[in-house]
């Protein structure tokens, strides 16, 4: 036992130890509290709230790829539908020939072409087309027709107005517009020419 030991040991009675020796447990307790304690826990709810905030971040990017495969697949779809080099029909020939296997041929008012634009990758063309004296069932066709053509037309304008003279019959006015691939190369050119 080392003199220190031994002054304490009889300096102290008892009862004065056994202070000591709480006292001495109760700072020792608070000290690990405070220094060890109090900041893993806080350790621990912080990492508790990064990985809820990390699932949350899951979620949203499983949703977002979900609709990125929707979207991709919208769009190789409509892909398939633009008008190929090789397939090229000009959009009078297209609307024409619309009307043409619907039996309204006759019923073209005009078919006049409209300024077109080059985009990334894609060429538009449209057109109006005014058929008369139509009635709600042939509307109806030409626009399913439209919809379901093998080419991606689109209907930009749409005014339909009832004639006059017949009020079953209407006058159909519509802006079509349908798209063509560009090879990178035309692409170029033509955003040159509209550049310079």
């Amino acid at each position: 036992m080392s003199w220190v030991t031994r002054f304490v040991a009889w300096r102290l009675s008892s009862p004065d130890r056994t202070l000591l020796i709480a006292g001495s447990t109760i700072a020792l307790g608070l000290t690990g509290h405070f220094l060890v304690l109090a900041p893993v826990k806080e350790e621990m709810h912080r990492l508790d709230a990064a990985i809820t905030q990390k699932q949350e971040d899951q979620r949203t990017l499983v949703a977002i790829r979900h609709e990125y495969v929707r979207v991709r697949e919208r769009l190789r779809l409509a892909e398939g539908r633009l008008v190929r080099e090789k397939d090229r029909a000009s959009i009078l020939a297209l609307g024409e020939e619309l009307t043409r296997r619907l039996q309204l041929r006759e019923r073209i008012a005009f078919l006049r072409p409209q300024a077109g634009a080059v985009g990334e990758g894609f060429r538009e063309s449209s057109a109006e087309l005014k058929l008369e004296g139509l009635r709600l069932n042939e509307v109806l066709s030409l626009m399913t027709a439209i919809d379901d053509s093998p080419y991606l037309l689109r209907v930009r304008r749409f005014h339909l107005k009832t004639r006059f003279s017949d009020p079953s019959l209407f006058d159909l006015t519509l802006l079509l517009t349908t798209y063509e691939s560009v090879p990178h190369a035309a692409q170029a050119s033509g955003g040159a020419e509209r550049g310079g």
